[in-house]
């Protein structure tokens, strides 16, 4: 019998990091229709890193290209984060440029 995402996903936390703020409010929109109820946002690595020092999320949804810390650089700084729970969060690295040079590093990244 499947699973409502309610039922997935209605106690996992979500962090949304990225600089559009009409992205975020899609992403928003779609993480709530997958059941997620407590999900918070992010403008870009650096704001991402601080809010993640003060509390917890279950997934990081990214994007690369963001300004002034991109997304590549805000998952290598939480791979090395002095905080084990902080390097093992599972992210989704979001890009419009499939290159593959950058599909490779953003996998190696994450």
């Amino acid at each position: 019998m499947a699973q409502t995402g309610d039922a997935l996903f209605g106690s996992r936390s979500a962090l949304i990091v990225e600089d559009s703020h009409l992205m975020r409010q899609l992403l928003r929109s779609l993480l709530r229709g997958f059941g997620f109820q407590d999900i918070c946002e992010a403008a870009d690595g650096s704001e991402a890193i601080n809010l993640l020092e003060r509390r917890h999320c279950d997934v990081i949804i990214c994007d690369w290209m963001m300004e002034p810390t991109d997304g590549f650089s805000f998952v290598n700084s939480l791979r090395q984060h002095r905080a084990t729970h902080l390097r093992n969060l599972p992210v989704i690295m979001l890009t419009s440029v499939a290159e593959e040079p950058r599909v490779v590093a953003a996998r190696d990244a994450a």
